[in-house]
């Protein structure tokens, strides 16, 4: 959604200019937001927010990136997904 996009952006270059810590909080939508990048394109996984997969918190254990069998076997997500969850692990 190119609102969603637009407002996150925004607020990170407001805290970049202000020198203000980004604190991420675990509501902080995934998809299109200028934080998570894969080939300086913000990522838009489909199949992850259908299967409710759409804020930090959906991909967060104990404050680290959920493993990928942790993430499929919460939400359904089958082994052919594996690529994505590594683009987000990356980011």
């Amino acid at each position: 959604m190119p609102t969603i996009e637009t407002t996150l952006t925004a607020w990170w270059k407001f805290h970049q200019i202000t020198n203000s810590p980004l604190i991420p909080c675990k509501y902080t939508p995934i998809w299109n937001n200028p934080d998570f990048l894969a080939n300086k394109k913000p990522l838009n996984f489909r199949t992850w927010a259908d299967k409710g997969i759409t804020q930090l918190q959906h991909i967060i254990n104990n404050n680290n990136l959920a493993t990928f069998s942790h993430i499929a076997q919460t939400y359904s997500i089958g082994s052919n997904w594996f690529l994505e969850y590594l683009q987000i692990k990356i980011t």
